[in-house]
């Protein structure tokens, strides 16, 4: 079975868990909310967070960040069986020491440690946009020249930050392999404060995403096969009566969305390209610098992690900057399409 590559970082936030998983035994949780988990992977079937998630799988694997037998940790009040130990040892989540013991192979990282984590990338993200910010101000100046100012926000986070830099730090298939997935998983303790926001990629279509945005996939996947069977100029058929109704294109069915051509407008994504190899390059050159990276194991991982914070850290750098607007609690920072209580989407597609 073919591998589906994700390549944004994927937040497991909810909650349905696929029926065919129910062969994972399902003991009472005892997991925190305030665990966050990430994977950067491509996979067979499922994601592999959708395993931790399920039953008491992700109680196990934290607690065997202290190498333990299958005897003691039921003694310590978490269930568990050989046959599940050996079901996360096949999917890459612990592994069996030569005295028998179980330990964890994924990152976690507690409160201290996330906190420590978050406050680094804080501290590098000023120099790293010292290093590209006049590209940055060029980039804006080209979506301001194409129309697309009030898209400045969703198209530097999801076109440069969140695809175009992971371009220059590791892909999924270049990291360690497990039974159904390739990449690496990892979680940290506590939400970050302020909005969050994501990228979901549908085909040639990607939408930056808040969780408090409702989200309507099979309108915008339709509105991607549209695009993609008229050759991308408008949206047609009964496609375009409910894409104009949530303000997704006009009565021609002219998308009201950015639609970056990447074979003709190359300038502009060469330099979107150049910005986000900048940010990958500077990053590495001081990822050594934190001794909590500098331990984890695996090829890529550190890398990832802290690409994944950088991300927001530098958000906020073109905040600060005045290339984006600021954060008014749970509202959206000024430069999202203001009409989003109608849109309920801030998207953005290209042609590759």
């Amino acid at each position: 079975m073919p591998f589906v590559e994700m390549r944004q970082t994927l937040q497991f936030i909810c909650a349905s868990i696929i029926a065919c998983l129910m062969a994972f035994p399902s003991f009472g949780q005892i997991k925190d909310d305030n665990w966050d988990g990430s994977a950067y992977c491509s996979f067979k079937k499922y994601n592999p967070l959708e395993i931790l998630e399920e039953g008491n799988n992700f109680d196990v694997v934290l607690s065997l960040l202290k190498p333990q037998s299958c005897e003691e940790l039921n003694a310590a009040g978490i269930p568990c069986d050989i046959k599940q130990l050996k079901t996360l040892e096949r999917n890459g989540f612990i592994k069996r020491n030569p005295d028998g013991t179980w330990e964890t192979t994924i990152a976690i990282f507690d409160e201290a440690q996330t906190s420590a984590l978050r406050d680094f990338s804080k501290s590098i993200s000023g120099t790293i946009y010292s290093s590209i910010k006049e590209d940055f101000f060029s980039f804006v100046n080209m979506l301001k020249e194409n129309g697309w100012e009030d898209n400045a926000y969703s198209i530097c986070f999801s076109y440069i930050l969140d695809d175009k830099m992971w371009n220059h730090i590791i892909a999924p298939s270049q990291m360690e392999s497990h039974h159904s997935w390739k990449g690496c998983v990892w979680y940290l303790y506590g939400k970050r404060s302020g909005i969050v926001p994501g990228t979901n990629q549908l085909g040639v279509l990607s939408q930056t995403w808040v969780d408090f945005i409702r989200v309507d996939y099979a309108l915008l996947i339709d509105v991607v096969n549209s695009l993609s069977f008229n050759g991308y100029p408008t949206v047609s058929g009964d496609v375009k009566g409910r894409a104009e109704s949530a303000g997704l294109c006009d009565s021609e069915g002219k998308p009201l969305f950015p639609v970056i051509h990447e074979k003709e407008q190359k300038e502009l994504v060469s330099l979107a390209d150049a910005i986000g190899k900048g940010i990958a390059d500077e990053m590495k050159l001081h990822i050594n610098e934190c001794d909590l990276l500098s331990s984890i194991k695996g090829k890529g991982v550190a890398e990832v992690i802290l690409s994944h914070e950088l991300i927001w850290d530098i958000m906020d750098q073109l905040e600060a900057a005045g290339i984006v607007g600021p954060q008014e609690g749970s509202k959206p920072r000024q430069v999202l399409v203001p009409d989003l209580d109608s849109l309920n989407e801030i998207i953005r597609a290209y042609v590759k």
